[in-house]
């Protein structure tokens, strides 16, 4: 019922942080698996997609990536372009130039792309798993993880997974992508 409630109200929150929050709340109402998360090598998937290619490289790396989160209620495909575009939003706020750019694609949205601008060098898929490891950290020190005891079991892939992503692909927007395929 919670869920239910949390899902529906995303849609009325404006602004990236309070939007974020919500969601990560809801990230706390979800049953977690037992199982823990694991990494293999799978035969890459075919992302029959408009933006591979055109856009950024298609990955000749990948992985599967098996969450803790069991089931969910698959928001739809507005929340996730809503959820890039306030990442987009977060990081074009900084005084900086943005380390990178979220890009989400294919029918209903379910992948997300995030391309480095260049300032963060991710040209191997060692890079993009440090990368994927330094978000998690970050979304584990929010205090709604703390508060509902998550912060050592989610990671970045179970926030995806809840947000209805299927894939999360890193990019340099060059010559590398590595697409991480969520189970």
């Amino acid at each position: 019922m919670l869920i239910q409630q949390l899902n529906s109200r995303i849609h009325a929150i404006k602004a990236p942080s309070l939007a974020l929050a919500c969601m990560l709340a809801l990230a706390a109402c979800v049953t977690p698996n037992t199982e823990q998360p694991t990494l293999s090598d799978p035969d890459l998937p075919s992302l029959d997609n408009a933006v591979e290619g055109y856009a950024y490289p298609e990955p000749l790396s990948g992985e599967q990536i098996e969450t803790l989160v069991q089931d969910t209620i698959v928001p739809p495909r507005a929340l996730r372009v809503q959820i890039a575009t306030s990442i987009l939003m977060m990081e074009s706020q900084r005084p900086y130039a943005p380390s990178f750019f979220p890009i989400t694609e294919g029918d209903e949205a379910e992948t997300l792309v995030l391309m480095d601008t260049g300032t963060l060098g991710l040209d191997n898929r060692y890079k993009a798993r440090a990368f994927v490891s330094v978000t998690t950290s970050l979304i584990r020190n929010n205090p709604i993880f703390l508060e509902h005891g998550v912060q050592n079991e989610a990671s970045i892939f179970d926030m995806l997974k809840i947000w209805g992503f299927e894939r999360l692909v890193v990019t340099n927007g060059d010559d590398f992508s590595h697409v991480f395929e969520i189970n």
